[in-house]
């Protein structure tokens, strides 16, 4: 089944990870992020000083990515130098960074390099201010291209997942046999999803019960708040939406003109990054 949608262009000057809260998109690359509101409202653009791998977070009065926070209002791009310090400002290669939706903390997972440094490979849990609050995990697959931050949960996302509290004790490893490619808490925390290479899978986040699994050839998907629908995008383009209390039904296709390279979602639109024409169209969730 074929859902034809009204997609909405943004004017935008890039594409990357996206982020999407209401009227406001961010996409993000290794270096570089943008974010676009309301069409009265201006662009705001940001440069990182080092490494920055990850999906920003957007908050009310500004978003967060990487080692710093940029706001909405004065288009200010504030790092945080213990931020820079955790990863040797440059010299531990920041492997994914993921922050908590209020941005009080960061989940930071770094590689070590150079001579000496074999050890350094680690996932850290932070305040915004780079003033470590625990270690998650140091050892040779610390260093995950994938991570999520939640307020009860933090998760690293190496092969067989590992699932952390607050406290940074771990609580339970998932069942993937290969690094995650994404990895995202529903709005309301209920849910996490895990896009590997292969296959989506849908866990309770409390204690990791498998909910729902697709196979198939993913590179992105982002659930709605409540964890019941999947926007999924496959390594064609073809977007779809999934539903996780009928994992038989068959995918309900997206109407798109062109192939699409990532997505993101929250309670009422999807947005989506395109790799011909427009760059970022958003859309209403399809009805029925």
């Amino acid at each position: 089944m074929k859902s034809a949608l009204h997609w909405t262009p943004l004017a935008t000057g890039h594409t990357g990870r996206l982020a999407l809260r209401g009227e406001c998109v961010a996409a993000a690359t290794l270096d570089r992020l943008g974010v676009w509101r309301a069409p009265d409202a201006l662009p705001r653009a940001a440069v990182s000083p080092v490494r920055a791998p990850g999906w920003p977070v957007i908050g009310e009065t500004g978003v967060h990515w990487g080692p710093g926070r940029l706001d909405l209002a004065s288009g200010e791009f504030a790092t945080a130098d213990g931020l820079l310090a955790l990863c040797d400002h440059g010299r531990r290669v920041p492997q994914a960074w993921a922050w908590r939706d209020d941005g009080l903390q960061v989940l930071l997972c770094v590689a070590a390099t150079g001579p000496g440094r074999d050890g350094g490979t680690r996932a850290l849990l932070a305040d915004a201010e780079g003033h470590a609050i625990t270690e998650l995990r140091h050892d040779a697959e610390a260093a995950a291209a994938a991570a999520c931050l939640g307020r009860a949960v933090a998760v690293v996302g190496s092969a067989r997942a590992s699932v952390h509290g607050p406290d940074g004790r771990l609580r339970y490893r998932l069942d993937n046999p290969t690094p995650a490619l994404r990895l995202v808490l529903c709005a309301n925390e209920s849910m996490l999803l895990l896009v590997e290479s292969g296959r989506l899978s849908l866990h309770e986040a409390a204690g990791g019960d498998l909910r729902a699994r697709w196979q198939g050839a993913w590179i992105d998907a982002a659930p709605s708040p409540d964890g019941r629908l999947l926007l999924s995008l496959d390594v064609q383009g073809r977007l779809s939406v999934l539903d996780a209390h009928d994992t038989t039904a068959p995918p309900r296709h997206l109407a798109a003109d062109d192939p699409a390279q990532a997505v993101a979602a929250d309670a009422t639109h999807l947005v989506a990054a395109f790799a011909r024409g427009t760059a970022l169209r958003r859309c209403r969730w399809p009805q029925g």
